[in-house]
């Protein structure tokens, strides 16, 4: 998944850095303001940059928001990766699982800015297939490590098992909005264990994870 609205691709360590600024400050606005206020000037204010430097990558509002939309989606798919296979996928799923959440979680992209993304799409047509492509690749991700850790299971029910696990974690997002501290620790674990239980449904021989 490449970010396909760039009207240039930053080549130098500056201009990378500009970039990410551009993506940490549309992330803020989105978070903190909603997208009402998600505007080239708002976006420019937080990153503390010229308007014309947002422009030199991205033509208007709506490619910024599809290209921040994208670069966030690709992070998530790269940590996907990084946790849960290549030489991951051999080790324990109930080792590695855990590890990719809270992966997840100290990048801050198991949020409420993900679900306003994913309840925005059906507003915005590029915003839909941006997310769209990005849970048909991570559907592929889950089965990937479900033929390994259960082999056992029909090719053709394989997709049904990973979209149980994909729309498990957009409920967790949904249950922990708004929730203080405490109680998100709680629904995380109550995640992990509902994770893991659709796994063991599955007939994947892991045993339950040791929670404080």
């Amino acid at each position: 998944m490449t970010n396909t609205l760039l009207k240039k691709i930053p080549s130098q360590k500056r201009s990378q850095k500009t970039l990410e600024r551009i993506f940490q400050a549309a992330q803020t606005v989105l978070a903190d303001q909603g997208f009402k206020a998600f505007t080239i000037r708002n976006i420019a204010s937080q990153a503390n940059i010229g308007a014309a430097s947002i422009y030199d990558y991205f033509p208007n509002k709506q490619a910024l928001l599809i290209g921040f939309c994208q670069e966030r989606l690709q992070r998530k798919l790269e940590i996907f990766h990084t946790h849960l296979l290549g030489d991951n996928l051999s080790r324990p799923a109930n080792e590695t699982l855990p590890e990719y959440y809270q992966a997840l979680r100290q990048s801050g992209l198991m949020s409420k800015l993900d679900l306003e993304l994913r309840h925005a799409r059906n507003q915005d047509p590029a915003l839909k297939a941006a997310i769209t492509e990005f849970e048909n690749n991570l559907l592929e991700c889950l089965c990937t490590f479900l033929r390994h850790h259960a082999t056992h299971i029909p090719e053709g029910e394989m997709k049904a098992w990973a979209k149980y696990m994909l729309n498990l974690d957009y409920a967790a997002m949904q249950i922990k909005h708004g929730a203080n501290e405490h109680e998100m620790q709680v629904y995380s674990k109550l995640q992990m264990e509902t994770s893991l239980a659709i796994l063991r449904l599955a007939g994947i021989d892991i045993a339950p994870p040791v929670l404080e």
